[in-house]
């Protein structure tokens, strides 16, 4: 038999084992004694001190041993008190430590749970004195029922489980107080498999990493994810909502709403304050007219193998984005996505798109997306708009869509008020409106370089949707274009100087189609066309090259 220290008279359930305590009803009250556990006898009736019956069993009691054997093991108490002042005392829940009497200062707890055992709020607390300062929290400082001492939590590398705080995740209660104290107490914060309902969270201070204590999972399940779900008009994360943030790491979580909501977005970078080098990796948005929204000034925002979903039951919505970046990107760290996925629902009222640069004047910074995929019903997959910023570095490849109107979008508002862009390495299945003006709609910019692109097609000969525009722009190339498909026309420069097409390739069959058009541009270059077409070219057009094409009409 082991001897245990156990607060009350209730004593451990095991058969023939042995328990020690120090007090009958209350801690140090004189009446500590040893008692064995055993069955109870027919006829026994416990009395509460010689006969103790063990809580939680129908026939077990605990016998207290005859003064004879105690003395033939007093030498050895002082060595057991001395043990058990070493040790670190164990509870079920957080509630039985907080109600535990025989706590000292200095001493090391561990509970089993927070709520419950095996709830994964199990945690490790130090005891110590209560300063004047302390205000418990039930959190990371709990109250005693010694008044005059505290339960702080001891963490592992500044890392808490957000159970740990009392979060529950069981989809139903609000747990934004627990895990937005998690947040802000600290570094590392971890997501259990579950659905966790918040109003609102923010992260105002830097390196903060929040992830799911699942690492190779982001399904939306609830046996499989950790799921962030707001429930308010707010948006679920906000990131530099009130300071300057850095170094914030958001991994294997995902992001929903239970309210879908027009003018807001389920997480928020930036917000009313800026950050800087923002990460996340494998996480999931959905619910909200922006997905994920860049707002502020912003360098270094990376996305990892991340999904975007939007464009269902959006109330009074007529634009959703999956990634919307609002306003201005700096430095070389920039905004980038890399290997992400979008999905638009079928919504025919709402303009879709799956990312949306949307930038303000004087800015600058990289903007790369590499293998984007695509798929439901969207409108542009880069939608790009800049009222008079000069970003640079510009890279969009490997893009991928099964169902858009417009696949690239580009419009700088004023002539050449944007610039340094590249597109390659692109395959689009296009199904645009009768009011679609061009697959690539490219205005006012300059220096943008299109390579190895195929747009996908259906007969599009009666309507006015051309497969190339170019407007207002300088320094355009073109290199390995194909359209399947029909159109009326395919590409049509406008206002525009120095561009240049190389090995474009048309399907279309029909030679009564006028299919190229050249107007008010300069230093056009056309050389290696395959298809049937006609170029035009107006007199107000200088510096033109028309180059090795089959067949060239006029």
């Amino acid at each position: 038999p082991r001897s245990t220290l156990f607060p009350y008279t209730t004593l451990f359930r095991s058969r023939d084992s042995s328990a020690y305590c120090l007090g009958k009803d209350t801690y140090n009250d004189g009446k500590g004694a040893f008692y064995k556990i055993r069955e109870i006898a027919e006829g026994e009736t416990p009395d509460g001190y010689n006969l103790v019956s063990i809580t939680g069993t129908e026939n077990l009691v605990g016998e207290r041993l005859p003064n004879y054997e105690i003395n033939t093991i007093n030498t050895n108490i002082a060595s057991i008190e001395d043990d058990i002042e070493d040790t670190i005392l164990g509870f079920d829940t957080l509630a039985d430590l907080k109600a535990s009497q025989i706590l000292t200062a200095g001493k090391i707890v561990k509970t089993l749970g927070y709520y419950t055992k095996g709830d994964n709020g199990d945690a490790t607390y130090k005891i110590r004195t209560k300063e004047l300062s302390d205000t418990p929290n039930e959190r990371n400082l709990i109250s005693l029922y010694d008044n005059t001492l505290v339960a702080e939590i001891v963490l592992n590398d500044n890392t808490i489980r957000v159970e740990q705080f009392g979060a529950k995740g069981d989809g139903v209660t609000d747990d934004t107080t627990p895990i937005q104290e998690a947040i802000n107490y600290a570094s590392t914060i971890l997501f259990g498999t579950k659905k966790y309902i918040v109003n609102a969270l923010y992260i105002n201070s830097s390196y903060k990493t929040l992830k799911s204590s699942n690492p190779h999972k982001r399904e939306v399940s609830l046996s499989n994810g950790s799921i962030v779900t707001g429930s308010t008009f707010a948006a679920a994360l906000t990131i530099g909502n009130t300071s300057f943030v850095e170094g914030t790491l958001i991994e294997n979580l995902t992001f929903s709403r239970s309210i879908p909501s027009n003018n807001c977005a389920t997480v928020i970078i930036g917000g009313n304050g800026n950050a800087l080098y923002t990460t996340f990796k494998m996480c999931g948005f959905s619910g909200s007219q922006n997905s994920v929204k860049v707002d502020g000034n912003v360098n270094g925002c990376d996305f990892y193998n991340c999904s975007f979903t939007t464009g269902y039951d959006i109330p009074d919505a007529t634009i959703v984005n999956g990634l919307y970046v609002n306003g201005g990107v700096h430095g070389n760290s920039g905004i980038h996505v890399y290997e992400g996925e979008f999905y638009g629902y079928q919504n025919n009222n709402i303009e879709k798109n799956a990312i949306f640069f949307d930038t303000y004047s004087n800015q600058s910074g990289d903007i790369i997306v590499d293998k984007l995929i695509t798929a439901g019903q969207i409108f542009a997959v880069i939608k790009y708009v800049s009222t008079g910023g000069f970003n640079s570095n510009i890279n969009f490849t490997n893009l991928t869509s099964d169902n858009c109107e417009v696949p690239i979008y580009i419009n700088g508002t004023t002539a050449n008020s944007a610039q340094d862009m590249s597109i390659a390495n692109c395959w689009f299945l296009c199904n645009p409106s009768a009011s679609s003006e061009a697959l690539l709609h490219i205005y006012n910019f300059a220096n943008v370089k299109l390579s190895n692109i195929t747009l996908n097609g259906s007969d599009l000969s009666s309507s006015t949707t051309r497969a190339l525009v170019v407007n207002g722009c300088k320094n355009v190339l073109f290199n390995n274009i194909i359209s399947l498909g029909k159109f009326l026309t395919y590409f049509d420069i406008t206002n525009s100087s120095n561009t240049t097409i190389n090995n474009y390739v048309c399907t279309n069959t029909d030679e009564s189609v006028t299919g190229c058009y050249v107007t008010n541009s300069d230093g056009t270059i056309i050389n290696g066309i395959t298809g049937y077409y006609t170029i035009v070219v107006d007199a107000d057009s200088t510096h033109y090259v028309l180059g090795t094409a089959n067949p060239l009409q006029s």
